[in-house]
């Protein structure tokens, strides 16, 4: 009872491309209205109102969540469709005291609980690669306040003298710097303070190329010395940069193509 609560269904137009997630209580109301055709939130109602969104996983399926206040008794939260037809739907989820969708959980009726990301972890065995490695990393936005001086950089980190980071580089633009043996060498790369990132690097034992938002930044830089063993392990560092919106990251114990690295790369 009166408590935020958030409610999500993954919906697909059929014959019908307008529905709505409802909680209704005593005391209590809330509503929002999605377009499945366009993939967009028509409208929100209610008191008790908090929170929606709608986020496209392909082929025309959207997962839409409604956060909102409860109320005290007679609880109803349902999906309505808004019009003649029929949709596609698959699972509902209501969380209880969480004020944003999580990833789906299905139980078959047991209880569960999501634990929590953990960027802190012990591997059970090193990873071994075949030469080469690519390091991938998908930030929502570069912070305006951060990677914004020298000293600060987002990092993949085996040794003091060995590893790959995103930084700045005091004069206005971003770079890649790999550090191999101990000595440094760098890429620039048109990423910019406040935009969209993704950006790969692949690592041979001569040579590493930059790649960012779909496309190859210069040439490859030729590096000469042992940049990480087979045996190391791998830290992302986030050195005096503040809060960085993580949205995924990748290792490949081998150096992709470039033409895989363009389309991992492509928003």
């Amino acid at each position: 009872a009166s408590s935020t609560n958030t409610f999500s269904a993954f919906v697909k137009a059929g014959t019908s491309d307008t529905i709505q997630l409802i909680h209704s209580a005593t005391g209590a109301s809330a509503t929002v209205t999605a377009d499945l055709t366009n993939g967009t939130i028509s409208s929100t109602s209610g008191a008790q109102y908090l929170d929606s969104s709608i986020v496209s996983y392909g082929n025309g399926w959207h997962r839409v969540s409604l956060t909102f206040t409860s109320g005290t008794t007679a609880y109803i939260t349902r999906l309505a469709i808004m019009e003649a037809g029929s949709i596609y739907t698959y699972g509902w989820q209501i969380e209880k005291l969480q004020s944003y969708p999580t990833s789906l959980i299905s139980t078959y009726g047991t209880a569960a609980t999501r634990v929590a990301d953990d960027m802190d972890t012990t591997f059970a065995s090193a990873f071994a690669t075949d030469g080469g490695a690519t390091f991938f990393v998908e930030i929502d936005a570069a912070p305006a306040t951060g990677i914004n001086s020298t000293g600060q950089n987002l990092a993949f980190n085996f040794s003091s003298s060995d590893y790959m980071a995103y930084n700045h580089n005091g004069s206005g633009y971003h770079r890649i710097r790999v550090k191999a043996g101990g000595t440094s060498y760098y890429q620039s790369c048109k990423l910019q303070q406040g935009s969209r990132i993704k950006i790969a690097v692949k690592v041979s034992a001569s040579s590493f190329s930059v790649f960012s938002n779909g496309s190859i930044d210069g040439s490859a830089v030729a590096i000469s010395g042992d940049w990480a063993s087979a045996t190391d392990l791998i830290t992302l560092i986030n050195d005096n940069i503040g809060t960085i919106p993580l949205k995924q990251m990748l290792f490949f114990p081998t150096a992709l193509t470039d033409s895989e690295l363009e389309t991992l790369t492509t928003l």
